[in-house]
């Protein structure tokens, strides 16, 4: 998921759009899966969201102990101030610590209510259902994994962002960034 969220995200970034959010990057230790670091998109700066290993200040989530600090910096990334000026928002992921009001959960509700720009939001296929039941209040497009690639999703976002603001952003080539990707 989080790999083709990064491949829109740095096309994006190549066409000037301005982008609030972050990535979760999968730490891998000896081919195990022991954690992730959120990936501040702006700053590109890494940060350990979570980590198997215990740990008793932090929230247990299944096999995952979060980290505060992580929790902390991703809900300032998508608060209001941070979105001014910003084309588009990503969230990866939303999964069940948002289902139970945690972790990024209270930014969602505020985004869901305040703002209309268009957001990549990456979920798990086994909850979908109950993430668009949730907090869905406008239009959704679905990709899935097995189908989609990453120029249908970038077109799909600049078109939305396009539909928003008409004025044109130049890219460093100083070609129109806002135009589809062929």
């Amino acid at each position: 998921k989080t790999t083709l969220a990064r491949e829109v995200v740095s096309i994006l970034l190549e066409r000037n759009i301005r982008i609030a959010g972050f990535l979760s990057f999968a730490v891998i230790d000896d081919g195990i899966r022991t954690g992730y670091n959120l990936f501040d998109i702006e700053t590109k700066e890494l940060t350990e969201l979570c980590s198997t290993t215990g740990h008793d200040n932090r929230l247990n989530v299944g096999q995952y102990y979060f980290n505060n600090k992580a929790l902390t910096k991703g809900l300032k990334l998508l608060s209001a101030d941070n979105l001014i000026g910003k084309q588009c928002i990503v969230i990866d992921e939303i999964g069940p610590l948002e289902l139970s009001n945690k972790g990024w959960s209270s930014a969602i509700e505020i985004i869901c209510q305040t703002t209309s720009l268009p957001q990549l939001w990456v979920v798990r296929r086994n909850i979908v259902k109950k993430v668009l039941k949730r907090w869905i209040t406008g239009d959704v497009y679905i990709y899935n994994l097995d189908s989609a690639n990453a120029t249908d999703i970038t077109n799909k976002v600049i078109e939305l962002i396009a539909a928003m603001n008409p004025e044109t952003i130049q890219n460093k080539s100083g070609n129109n960034s806002l135009k589809p990707i062929s």
